[in-house]
């Protein structure tokens, strides 16, 4: 795309984006109803999957990777039921040539909730498995409703992932074909200002047009690290085509960066070569406010440009004291935290500058007791999130999570309180959200707080459909009252878990306990039901009955969508937005392009297409603005009806 086209197209991508978030006030509408299979071609039979153990996801090594890239995500493990092991996907990985891809390693990812700027980061799902002699594998115990990602790691090609999918309850997912590329190779020398070869310089390479989970430049997940040998050279294979960046680092030498290496054709090779030039410190001491030394303390300088792009740290030695090299010239925003003191920050600090100095206090904390409703009874088990409080004594961010207590006396002790004003939200099973009194953190422990645990609400209602009948079997939802599924709010306040779920009994009932008495929102979701949202619901103290919720069938859209040669669009994905709520859906292709939602709300909808997740130019940063350009749909739903349409895919590549 020309420079001259891109400006518009910015310009009305950043409308839209402001139009949304006046839209998050106007409707609230469906959540996402699970999409309908759509009949793929018959395949060998896939073996008999394996039950889910879930559990935090370390990147598979690629080639020439001397240390792991990315920390283990803290998220609950999924529990697997009986019943849920019928819920399953399976697919078959081929070479390059179409070919089972023998010795290929299979891991399923979970994808976790991401915002308008992107997709979540994934966790590991299951224990990787090994492909049977014709390429296939499988796996099952999933999460009913989870987005699972399948990632393949073969030594002799660049791994590579499906789309997203969505598990949906006993139902075999039937993926289609995971193909290799060739990989692509990046070979360079590495040479200090005289041409010298540098022995054991840091070579960093990171994806450019897959993305990246954080915006950090320092918390990226690079491809590959490695390591130049003696003569300065360094190789890296098996690289997806693309476009790459390259971050150099050797000690005493100013880090170097090479941005938009293309290696975009399969099997291309690049070759560079990379000067470092002398590189410039920072250095300092770090003390508490005594004038004593902290040791350990890791302090962080991060250049001041708009990207951050050049960085170091250091951790204190015994005598406070520290030193960062690799800097280059400029000025640097430099940090330094400590657990169990507060944090300092010094901006605009120039390279060279060797006597910069912090001052750090030590942090307090907070100890207490949890008693039952009666005010003498302890609590033996119970967890506390302690709030920061705003202007008006307003609950803000929550500081370290949830902290689980287990004591006979329903003692609790908070450790690593840094001063400032807080209230304390105490669970425990048999009550309701409990806050406490505003408390006061100063330098020193506050001692003798006293929480006195409330009984809490309960929410009683039916679920019908429009004839009257019972819906047995209803998953109901109790949100935030200002929550909106869609983009605009996603990015306004992230993603959001529910204050407490319910399923309806044979009768259509349903009833939940312990709840913190305020204004809710209610949603309410069943198969081929178009998903219920209730807003201002007022729970009070004591038994509340909701009344009634009424479920309708709504109407859908269905499909197929075709590239610019007319071929079927596999694995391509499809976005229905809601004009008016800005509700949004997603679903994927399967092999023939075709796609379907059902469920929808009546009204206009707009579908906009996207390449497949494996498509190099899936989430560069202009594709989306152009997809929405030339190729998004306007659909009217009518309840009760279907609509069929074909949705072409075009881009300005």
């Amino acid at each position: 795309m020309r420079k001259s086209r891109l400006a518009p197209l910015l310009l009305v991508a950043t409308l839209l984006a402001g139009a949304a978030v006046v839209l998050t006030t106007l409707g609230h509408d469906d959540a996402t109803p699970p999409p309908i299979d759509v009949p793929a071609k018959p395949r060998t039979p896939r073996p008999k999957p394996r039950p889910a153990v879930d559990e935090a996801l370390e990147p598979l090594p690629a080639q020439d990777v001397l240390e792991p890239v990315q920390d283990a995500i803290p998220e609950p493990l999924d529990d697997v039921d009986e019943a849920d092991l019928v819920t399953a996907i399976t697919g078959r990985v081929l070479t390059p040539a179409a070919i089972a891809a023998r010795g290929t390693k299979v891991t399923l990812l979970r994808q976790l909730p991401g915002s308008a700027l992107g997709p979540g980061p994934t966790k590991r799902a299951q224990e990787p498995v090994q492909v049977d002699d014709d390429g296939s594998y499988g796996f099952t115990g999933l999460k009913s409703g989870a987005n699972y990602v399948v990632r393949a790691d073969h030594p002799d090609f660049p791994p590579t992932f499906s789309a997203p999918t969505k598990a949906r309850k006993d139902e075999t997912v039937e993926l289609p074909d995971l193909e290799f590329v060739v990989g692509c190779s990046i070979v360079g020398t590495v040479q200090d200002e005289h041409g010298k070869g540098l022995n054991d310089a840091r070579v960093t390479i990171h994806d450019l047009v897959r993305g990246f989970p954080a915006t950090a430049h320092q918390d990226r997940v690079p491809t590959a690290v490695i390591a130049t040998d003696e003569r300065g050279v360094f190789h890296a294979e098996r690289l997806a085509p693309g476009v790459y960046e390259i971050v150099v680092a050797a000690p005493k030498y100013e880090t170097a960066i090479t941005s938009n290496v293309d290696l975009s054709a399969p099997r291309s090779e690049k070759r560079i070569s990379i000067t470092l030039h002398p590189g410039h410190s920072i250095a300092g001491r770090v003390l508490d406010t005594s004038g004593a030394p902290i040791e350990g303390a890791r302090v962080q300088a991060t250049q001041v440009t708009k990207d951050g792009r050049r960085f170091g740290s250091a951790l204190t030695r015994a005598d406070g004291r520290f030193r960062i090299d690799g800097l280059g010239t400029g000025e640097y925003r430099v940090a330094v935290e400590k657990a169990g003191y507060s944090t300092a920050q010094r901006n605009r600090v120039a390279a060279d500058s060797m006597a910069v100095q912090f001052r750090l206090a030590q942090n307090a904390g907070i100890t207490g007791f949890v008693f039952g409703s009666d005010g003498t009874t302890p609590a033996t088990s119970f967890g506390i999130m302690l709030h920061e409080l705003g202007k008006g004594d307003h609950a803000n961010r929550v500081l370290g999570g949830m902290r689980s207590f287990s004591a006979r006396d329903g003692s609790f002790t908070i450790d690593d309180v840094p001063p400032g004003r807080y209230r304390m939200k105490v669970f425990a099973n048999g009550y309701g959200p409990t806050w406490s009194e505003p408390i006061q953190v100063e330098r020193i422990f506050v001692h003798g707080i006293k929480v006195v645990l409330e009984v809490g609400a309960t929410l009683r209602g039916t679920v019908v459909d429009v004839d009257g009948r019972p819906a047995a079997g209803a998953t109901v939802l109790l949100l935030e009252n200002t929550y909106r599924r869609n983009p605009a709010a996603a990015l306004l306040y992230g993603s959001y878990t529910h204050y407490a779920s319910a399923k309806t009994a044979a009768d259509g009932t349903f009833a939940m306990d312990g709840l913190e008495p305020k204004r809710y929102q209610i949603e309410v979701q069943a198969p081929q039901r178009m998903t219920l949202s209730k807003l201002d619901v007022d729970v009070a103290k004591g038994e509340n009955d909701v009344g009634a919720l009424v479920l309708s069938v709504g109407g859908g859209v269905k499909g197929y969508v075709v590239n610019e040669r007319g071929a079927p669009g596999n694995g391509a994905r499809v976005t229905a937005r809601n004009v008016k709520t800005q509700v949004a859906y997603d679903t994927t292709c399967n092999v023939d392009g075709a796609f379907e939602f059902t469920n929808l709300s009546p009204g206009d909808w707009i579908l906009v297409p996207s390449p497949p997740a494996t498509d190099p130019f899936a989430n560069h940063p202009l594709t989306a603005i152009t997809i929405a350009s030339f190729s998004q749909m306007t659909v009217t739903v009518v309840d009760g009806r279907t609509e069929i349409v074909t949705l072409p895919i075009k881009t300005s590549r």
